[in-house]
């Protein structure tokens, strides 16, 4: 069994490819990154294909503080990885896209006998547009285009022409089945994150209890309902700190004397330290296929709080890593809060427990899961079991 992996941005996907190459089941991995920028992976550089051009266009746009066009990127790229199909010196068994990046991709490798797999972290895109459109509705009293209708059509075109449809969580999962998809088509494998971090080596006593949440979308990730919160309780000696940029419209929230906004550039080594440096990690995401950086911070020794909306909660049980709450019940976070900053014995429980939690969710489960569904994709639908983690 060989795959050919195709993949517009790292994400997790390189470690997956890493995985593969380890097991001798990888074909190619094909990127807009140069060979150099993957030396941190243990992947043969006989398998790395570069579609150069685009990223360096990607790398000037973001230096500008542009950003490329989502359809005309998408379709770009999706193009430069048939031409590398077609140039392949070895037809693959399996071909591995990102939902979105790859539709005639899809249909390429179809034509030609190889099974698809389509890797969608986020809920079905109506599920998805449904529930962010309800958010800007809620925040601002008005609606805002979530999804290009172009990328939004590509994407269920997508659903439809793959074979499997490869799923981090059951809040993902069931997205697809309230929308009508046959539990046979889709495969569940939870994520790992890009790095283990570890808990700090030493405590500070007396410090301010801080609770840290990082994201790059404020109104997928909840910002506003964890703000709002931390507001409400006005806790002595205490400090939220969130790095994530802020609209406008509620930079309110940065004049609190106990709210920091970090909407810069935060380095790894910085990043890694605002994990071990904080008590708890709230991730309050109305929206949140997986969420990496609940894992990083259990990783890191923290209990955690997020919403039932949030992918990896699927890994933890409420009350023992941390807490699990609706998705924008502020009364909710507040209590969850409260609980961990006046009891430091359940901060502690909870922490040794996330840590323990963490350690179990590594490149290898999530690599035997995407085996696993590779595998499936030889049996005959009555023969696929529906995997238990997700009824």
């Amino acid at each position: 069994m060989k795959v050919f992996l195709s993949a517009h941005q790292k994400y997790y996907i390189f470690r997956l490819a890493e995985y593969l190459d380890n097991h001798g089941v990888l074909s190619s991995l094909v990127s807009i990154y140069p060979k150099f920028k993957v030396k941190e992976y243990a992947i043969d550089p006989r398998r790395l294909g570069t579609i150069s051009h685009l990223g360096a266009l990607r790398l000037v746009a973001n230096k500008l503080h542009k950003k490329l066009p989502t359809t005309w990127f998408s379709n770009h790229f999706d193009a430069q990885v048939i031409k590398r199909l077609r140039a392949h010196p070895e037809k693959p068994d399996i071909f591995h896209g990102l939902s979105g990046y790859c539709l005639e991709s899809l249909r390429w490798a179809k034509r030609h006998g190889i099974k698809t797999v389509l890797d969608r972290a986020c809920p079905h895109v109506d599920f998805q547009s449904q529930l962010l459109t309800e958010e800007y509705n809620l925040l601002h009293g008005t609606s805002e285009p979530v999804i290009p209708n172009e990328l939004r059509e590509k994407m269920i075109a997508e659903y439809d022409e793959a074979d499997i449809i490869l799923v981090p969580s059951r809040y993902t999962y069931n997205s697809f089945i309230q929308y009508g998809y046959s539990p046979q088509k889709l495969r569940l494998a939870p994520l790992t994150p890009e790095k283990q971090l570890r808990p700090s080596e030493t405590q500070t006593e007396n410090k301010k209890f801080i609770v840290f949440s990082a994201g790059f979308n404020f109104y997928r990730k909840g910002f506003y309902y964890l703000m709002k919160a931390w507001e409400s309780l006005d806790l002595p000696n205490a400090e939220l700190i969130i790095r994530n940029v802020v609209p406008d419209e509620f930079r309110r929230f940065a004049d609190f004397h106990s709210i920091t906004l970090l909407d810069g550039h935060v380095s790894n080594e910085k990043l890694a330290q605002l994990y071990q440096n904080s008590d708890v990690f709230a991730l309050l995401s109305v929206d949140e296929g997986f969420g990496m950086v609940g894992v990083e911070a259990m990783s890191a020794g923290k209990p955690i709080i997020v919403t039932e909306n949030v992918g990896m909660a699927d890994v933890i049980v409420n009350g023992k890593e941390g807490f699990v709450i609706p998705i924008r019940d502020v009364n909710a976070a507040k209590e969850a809060i409260l609980k961990l900053y006046e009891d430091q014995a359940l901060r502690v429980k909870m922490a040794k427990s996330a840590l323990e939690t963490a350690q179990r969710v590594t490149v290898s489960t999530y690599g035997d899961a995407v085996l696993k569904a590779y595998k499936s994709l030889w049996k005959s639908p009555a023969e696929v079991k529906v995997s238990e983690e997700v009824m």
